[in-house]
């Protein structure tokens, strides 16, 4: 709160923000989107693999306008060179990374379940002949409104995955803004609750969070 009301240059890194963290009731991790995200002039970074988290940490702590929170991945720093960023990344401003163009179904998944969107876009080719758009967002709290907007021209479905509670959520923001579009928006998290010493993979599963069923509920949709 103190960081955002004088907007200080400070870098915090999350760590064990993931359903994959701690497993007890008591010692939970997946609110923090939700938390931050209600805080203003807080920039909320969500890395999807070790090079860009890297280059995410290089860029906050030369940056003086806002505080900057890094998610770090809770799945683990996982080397992915086809997702490295530019050696001079800026993240001053919020743009979405389109890693697929595609058209009909765009899947954004962000941060540490981007890997879990891959999979998501890859059986809609294989299952349904659908060539999805595939987005790692990097902004856990903020939108890239100039690509939300830019959607409807070749989408009518969008789906969005994260590492996280769905209630006040990214996903959450998402829909919201694609509200008053034709584009139609599945929103995929957990439940708000205290789950207590859970199986992150059957949790996931309870929650519609298998890539069979994302996929599946994304081509009903597009047939509605």
């Amino acid at each position: 709160h103190d960081l955002c009301l004088n907007d200080v240059p400070a870098t915090i890194l999350v760590f064990g923000a993931s359903i994959f963290g701690t497993t007890s009731e008591t010692h939970l991790s997946f609110f923090d989107i939700s938390m931050l995200g209600a805080l203003p002039n807080m920039r909320y970074l969500a890395p999807s693999c070790m090079e860009e988290y890297l280059s995410m940490l290089s860029w906050s702590l030369d940056h003086r306008e806002h505080p900057v929170a890094i998610r770090v991945p809770g799945i683990g720093l996982v080397s992915r060179p086809d997702l490295a960023p530019a050696e001079d990344a800026d993240y001053g401003a919020v743009r979405y990374n389109v890693v697929c163009q595609g058209r009909d179904v765009a899947v954004l998944a962000l941060g540490d379940f981007f890997e879990l969107g891959e999979r998501v876009a890859n059986r809609l080719t294989a299952e349904y002949g659908i060539e999805a758009t595939l987005v790692n967002p990097r902004y856990a709290t903020e939108l890239d409104r100039e690509f939300l907007d830019s959607l409807a021209a070749k989408h009518r479905v969008v789906v969005t995955l994260e590492d996280g509670i769905l209630d006040g959520g990214w996903g959450e923001r998402v829909a919201c803004y694609l509200a008053c579009t034709p584009v139609r928006t599945r929103t995929f998290g957990i439940a708000k609750g205290f789950p207590d010493r859970y199986d992150p993979n059957e949790l996931l599963a309870q929650n519609g969070m298998t890539a069979e069923n994302m996929a599946a509920e994304a081509v009903r949709l597009l047939n509605e």
